[in-house]
């Protein structure tokens, strides 16, 4: 990643009826994605909520979801972090840092200081007419590193005009979850709404429409979904590499020195 070249200011792209605002200062996260009109993103105002989370489409790294009581062990060293879901620690910690651009709609974070392992992380941002495709990247640079990324985007329920949002996905398995509400490693069956849930889902895609506005379509290159459809107000369709406490689980990515990985998001829209 290239040294920081410019300060924290806010990113606004515009592509036809299409408009992002991306603030590197509030963790690197989209605050705004406008079409044709409607304002898509939303925030909530649970104090059970961190308030790093609570708006906007918000990248997590170096893990997504929640880990398990904040722990986890790699190399015979062990790592603890504090809760904010619960016993658990949620989402990362790229949602609190202060990204820096690092060149044209590119920013960037540096996770020495902020945890033992060290790395490094990128946001790139494209935006057309009818996509925007948000790529986040991980490098591990002196140690290894462990890395479940995603993203956590917040999208509204109603927009104004139209119906209110319903989902649809083909998911082949969800995971199952614990007491604790954690994926326990057991794969199972889709089950019926309303979900907090992880899914596994072939096509890499969740659609959200909104009747008589538009259809979103959630794209990833990996098949790996948290849905979170239980509040009135807002739907999580979260993209991630891998289920919520990876790193507690079999076949967590670590990355060798020198390696990365990265996951796109793709919101593709269509009017109705």
């Amino acid at each position: 990643m290239s040294t920081a070249q410019a300060p924290t200011a806010t990113i606004e792209l515009q592509a036809g009826q299409a408009r992002a605002v991306i603030d590197p200062a509030a963790g690197g996260r989209l605050t705004s994605l406008v079409v044709a009109g409607n304002e898509l993103l939303t925030g909530v105002t649970d104090s059970i909520v961190p308030p790093s989370m609570r708006h906007g489409s918000f990248p997590m790294a170096p893990w997504a979801g929640r880990l398990r009581n904040g722990e986890f062990h790699l190399d015979e060293r062990s790592f603890s972090f504090p809760a904010n879901a619960g016993p658990h620690a949620i989402h990362g910690l790229a949602h609190d840092l202060t990204w820096s651009t690092t060149g044209t709609n590119r920013i960037g974070v540096d996770l020495a200081g902020v945890w033992d392992l060290g790395g490094q992380l990128t946001q790139a941002f494209e935006l057309t007419d009818s996509e925007l495709a948000i790529t986040l990247t991980a490098m591990a640079i002196s140690d290894r590193l462990p890395v479940t990324l995603g993203f956590h985007p917040w999208f509204r329920r109603r927009l104004g005009v139209g119906g209110d949002a319903s989902l649809s996905f083909d998911a082949s398995w969800q995971y199952q979850r614990d007491g604790d509400g954690l994926p326990d490693g057991t794969l199972i069956g889709p089950l019926a709404s309303p979900w907090d849930d992880c899914f596994i889902v072939p096509a890499k895609q969740v659609a959200i429409a909104w009747p008589g506005a538009l259809v979103l379509r959630v794209k990833s290159d990996h098949d790996h979904f948290v849905v979170f459809n239980e509040r009135d107000d807002s739907i999580g369709v979260e993209p991630q590499t891998g289920p919520p406490n990876a790193f507690n689980l079999p076949g967590a990515q670590i990355l060798e020195p020198g390696e990365e990985t990265s996951i796109t998001m793709r919101l593709q829209w269509a009017t109705l």
